[in-house]
């Protein structure tokens, strides 16, 4: 009988953890920041903020950075806990090689209004694009995605005409992140908006790097590797002691960086 309730309560106290992951998990996936509307942002480089409006009235808060003669332009989206308070700062690995960059906060993150979703990050993303095109007619168009940012920067790339797509410590599938971070939860059946570039990948017809370090803890180097398996276009570029934050750190990630920015003008 004691084994009997033991069980039951060990039955009951699962239940609730898998209850309370599918109620929140918009909360353990988007780690948003929020700025006031007056708060205003710091660097020591040139550049313009940025206000975009969307068909159902959401407001969308970016930075612009710009060089005296641009030889292209780079759409950088962060990750799931970035905000231009700090995204700002990826400016500085690009600055000196004439690269002209836009940064925006997803909804709900920094001054951005609204909720995120699935379907809002993919045509945010696609308005945002369209403005920098039309800021860009002739220039070569880089699109640059770290983390979360990686899937949706594959959702640009799988419907725009870019330049060069960059994908920075990304998941393929993010049903295959929650099974690794949490192993004890029926993931497939609780996950409610599941992004898998999978779906964008093989519709991609520029090159592909992937930046990914061997001591990433958070997406395994194992889930990133699978992406050339849906574009023959994919080149891996793997930062050994790398871990999901400090790429930008190792004069490897950034010789490549530069190396691929500057062969686009060759």
């Amino acid at each position: 009988m004691v084994l009997l309730i033991l069980l039951l309560i060990i039955v009951l106290v699962y239940i609730i953890i898998c209850f309370l992951f599918y109620i929140f998990q918009d909360k353990i996936l988007f780690k948003r920041t929020h700025i006031a509307c007056d708060f205003p942002f710091h660097y020591e480089y040139p550049f313009s903020e940025l206000f975009w409006k969307t068909d159902d009235g959401t407001v969308l808060n970016g930075l612009h950075f710009t060089v005296k003669h641009p030889k292209g332009v780079i759409l950088f989206l962060h990750g799931n806990s970035g905000h231009m308070g700090r995204s700002g700062s990826y400016f500085k690995r690009v600055k000196d090689l004439d690269f002209d960059v836009v940064l925006y906060d997803y909804r709900g993150y920094g001054k951005s209004t609204g909720t995120p979703s699935k379907a809002t990050f993919y045509s945010d993303a696609l308005l945002v694009y369209d403005w920098v095109k039309q800021q860009y007619p002739l220039l070569p168009i880089v699109v640059h995605g770290l983390s979360l940012g990686s899937h949706v920067a594959a959702s640009v790339a799988a419907h725009r005409a870019i330049s060069l797509l960059i994908l920075e410590t990304p998941f393929l599938n993010l049903l295959h992140i929650a099974q690794y971070r949490y192993p004890i939860l029926p993931a497939r059946l609780l996950l409610r908006n599941n992004m898998n570039s999978a779906e964008f990948l093989p519709l991609i017809n520029c090159p592909i790097y992937v930046f990914h370090g061997d001591n990433d803890t958070v997406v395994p180097l194992s889930e990133a590797q699978r992406i050339p398996l849906y574009n023959g276009n994919v080149k891996m570029i793997v930062i050994r002691q790398g871990t999901h934050k400090n790429l930008h750190e190792f004069s490897e990630y950034q010789h490549t960086l530069e190396a691929i920015l500057k062969a686009l003008n060759e």
